[in-house]
């Protein structure tokens, strides 16, 4: 390996990292180097192992650029406590609620295959999320599968439902102790992570959206054959085609409810 391929990699991978660098004029060098790791089998295999040895998993290139996403056992890992600030007296019941509104997000947004394979960038509105996850949590909150992530999204979907909707605080911001509050924090967090970026009012209220990322696109594939995703998914399907979701038999549910 020569010396200036070693440079190379690591430019490439830091400018993935870089969730603000674009291909384009103000890294003129970022496209030359994504069609060179495209291109270039030995560049490639030079670039996939410095990429090993940080610990950094590369998802895929889009037109954005290089996605990659940190191991669970690297620097770059996105964390627990990466997440916004939580109370230390809610600190689980936060984290729980966290999960809860990413994995729906994912459903949400990519219910399907075909969603997921398809190079789109769907925008979502924090008031229609949050309306999507109260109705969905009525079934995700009956699982009982012995995974962490299903039986997590099981409690959350518990804590969730116990919430307003909406808790007025003082001047015109909301109480953390409702579910807009929750919904309106993690995608602003996913859009500091470069993985949604918020866009204008798309809808009469004037309430701003967020615009998902293929950096969050790619990510998804990490959580679809949990349960709990997949029961957030069917629910997304039948409101898109205006239908009832399947039962759960088949499922690690509890048919009794909580």
């Amino acid at each position: 390996m020569k010396a200036d391929d070693a440079y190379q990699a690591g430019r490439l991978l830091a400018l993935a990292l870089d969730h603000t660098a674009r291909p384009g004029s103000k890294h003129p060098d970022y496209e030359r180097l994504l069609t060179r790791w495209r291109t270039d089998a030995p560049f490639h295999e030079v670039v996939r192992t410095f990429a090993e040895g940080l610990g950094v998993e590369i998802l895929g290139a889009t037109p954005q650029g290089l996605t990659v996403s940190g191991g669970l056992d690297g620097p770059f890992a996105v964390r627990a406590d990466d997440l916004p600030s939580v109370r230390a007296a809610s600190r689980s019941t936060d984290r729980l609620l966290a999960g809860l509104v990413l994995l729906a997000t994912a459903a949400y947004a990519y219910p399907t295959g075909s969603d997921l394979v398809e190079a789109s960038t769907p925008a979502v509105r924090p008031r229609e999320l949050m309306a999507f996850i109260t109705r969905a949590a009525e079934r995700v909150k009956n699982l009982t599968s012995e995974d962490d992530l299903d039986r997590g999204a099981a409690l959350a979907a518990r804590a969730w439902l116990e919430l307003p909707p909406v808790l007025p605080g003082e001047r015109g911001r909301l109480k953390r102790e409702c579910q807009l509050w929750h919904t309106r924090t993690y995608l602003g967090w996913l859009a500091e992570q470069g993985r949604a970026r918020p866009i204008a009012a798309i809808a009469g209220d004037g309430e701003s959206a967020y615009q998902l990322t293929d950096r969050f696109r790619l990510g998804v594939s990490d959580v679809v054959d949990h349960i709990a995703f997949t029961v957030l998914a069917e629910a997304r399907i039948a409101e898109r085609e205006g239908t009832s979701p399947p039962d759960l038999d088949g499922l690690a549910a509890d048919p009794g409810g909580a």
